[in-house]
């Protein structure tokens, strides 16, 4: 807690007691996101003045100035203007658009800004998890009463919603685990015995609100999240670590799963056909696409009528990925995915190697380590994209923002740390 308390005389400069208010604020938007979207919107327009004035006062300091990747920015930008601008419906893109660029979009941002330390990463993990332990409550008590406690909403057709009132909780809650599963290092017993008790305890509530939400991307992205994370991070690589665990969740699920998640109801699913038609409409603007969140628009211009989806919501493709093809057109396309796949790769590469240099004790402490729980939850968003989604979604996009901040911040002072601690190893 000292943090939120810290002594201001002892802060070098004006720029550090901006940090530590910046840090509360975005601590707050984590830990306080479930109870309503007042608060998702009020807390990250309250760190904007605040993370323009310290890029006023210490832009040499800051980690957007020294990120060897700028420029990856400034492509994204643009493009998302160009989306903007060139939108056959302005109005509709720049309403879908508006929400994001204060609730969502800062965060990443001040995620960047403020995470510098090894305490920094601690106090976020335990955030996450303590925010998922009382969100999952919330799931718990949905289950005993039929509503929830937070927001008073009735479980819907047999799927929990949380405080969300919705299941798309379930992709929520898949996204925020990876990171609060960090509090597996925080933890002090010597006894993993005594350890796999605890983080038990400490998760099932959110646990139980995942599974309850029946969300099957959501699923998907905490075992695929923690599958990736297994194999790209924690182990050594080899193709039957690859191949044989995803082999096998196949089979046991073709054989005992669940009606939702039997091959027949998902290749039955009417997304199958959304996407086929989507791809259709991007065709038709391949190069600059109709503008941003403009699917429908575009689709009912063209005459496309879908024969297995009258009554889905079609405000969007369920697919970001092709959701950037249509926005964007291969420009847009190419622009987004450049800077996903960069910025996932240059991370991941960085905290392969922080974990692997912590366990062979060359790093002291566990910074790295907690930092791959950050970039699971970050690749477990980039699942839940697949399938269900909007871009724009505020609520969703703010969390991906979240963990996209704490991810680049954390690297790239994590890496000048790292470098430090390999030269003093070297002089020794």
């Amino acid at each position: 807690m000292k943090i939120f308390f810290c002594n201001w005389r002892g802060l070098e400069s004006n720029s550090s007691r901006l940090r530590s208010v910046l840090f509360i604020f975005f601590s707050l938007s984590i830990l306080l996101f479930p109870l309503g979207q007042a608060l998702r919107v009020i807390l990250p327009i309250l760190c904007l003045p605040i993370i323009i004035l310290l890029y006023i006062q210490d832009w040499n300091n800051s980690t957007l100035r020294i990120l060897p990747f700028r420029w990856l920015f400034i492509i994204f930008i643009a493009s998302f203007i160009i989306q903007l601008v060139t939108s056959e419906w302005l109005a509709a893109s720049w309403a879908s658009v508006k929400p994001n660029l204060l609730r969502g979009i800062v965060l990443a941002f001040v995620g960047m800004e403020v995470v510098r330390s090894e305490k920094d990463l601690r106090w976020l993990i335990i955030i996450f998890a303590v925010t998922f332990f009382y969100e999952g409550l919330d799931g718990v008590w949905q289950v005993l009463t039929g509503f929830d406690y937070i927001k008073h909403t009735a479980i819907m057709s047999g799927r929990l919603t949380g405080s969300l009132g919705t299941y798309r909780v379930g992709n929520y809650m898949a996204i925020i685990a990876l990171p609060a599963f960090g509090i597996w290092t925080l933890l002090p017993m010597k006894n993993n015995r005594l350890r796999i008790v605890a983080v038990a305890v400490l998760l099932s509530p959110g646990l139980f609100l995942w599974l309850g939400s029946f969300t099957r991307i959501g699923y998907l992205a905490l075992l695929g999240a923690l599958y990736i994370l297994w194999i790209c991070i924690w182990t050594k690589f080899s193709l039957l670590k690859v191949i044989v665990p995803p082999m096998l969740l196949l089979v046991v699920l073709s054989m005992f799963g669940i009606a939702r998640l039997s091959w027949e109801t998902m290749l039955n699913d009417p997304r199958i056909e959304l996407w086929i038609r989507a791809i259709e409409v991007g065709k038709e603007h391949l190069w600059l696409g109709t503008g941003s969140s403009t699917f429908i628009l575009a689709l009912q211009k063209q005459g496309i009528i879908l024969q297995s989806v009258p009554s889905m919501d079609l405000g969007h493709p369920h697919n970001i990925y092709i959701q950037f093809f249509i926005d964007g057109g291969l420009i847009g396309f190419t622009s987004y995915i450049l800077f996903f796949v960069i910025i996932t790769l240059w991370t991941l590469f960085h905290i392969r190697r922080g974990v692997q240099k912590e366990i062979q004790g060359l790093f002291p402490g566990c910074y790295w380590q907690l930092l791959s729980f950050i970039w699971a939850g970050w690749v477990a968003y980039l699942i839940t994209g697949f399938c269900g989604h909007d871009f724009y979604r505020t609520w969703w996009l703010s969390t991906a923002a979240t963990l996209l901040g704490i991810l680049i911040g954390g690297c790239q002072w994590g890496k000048k740390d790292s470098k430090k601690e390999l030269d003093s190893v070297s002089l020794v």
